[in-house]
């Protein structure tokens, strides 16, 4: 589901900053660096997981 969400949060910043004409090759890096920041939540979510599950014990 959040490869989903991300994908077309992603989606929409490209076709938004190619709407207000920042070019093709700009929308396409916006775009992927909101899949990348994707892939930073997924890789880092069980480390937050388990930091706040030792602070909660």
């Amino acid at each position: 589901m959040q490869l989903l969400v991300f994908s077309a949060a992603a989606a929409v910043v490209f076709v938004i900053a190619y709407a207000i004409d920042l070019g093709g090759t700009l929308s396409a890096m916006l775009a992927l660096l909101v899949l990348v920041a994707a892939g930073g939540v997924r890789a880092f979510d069980p480390l937050i997981r388990w930091i706040r599950g030792s602070r909660s014990a």
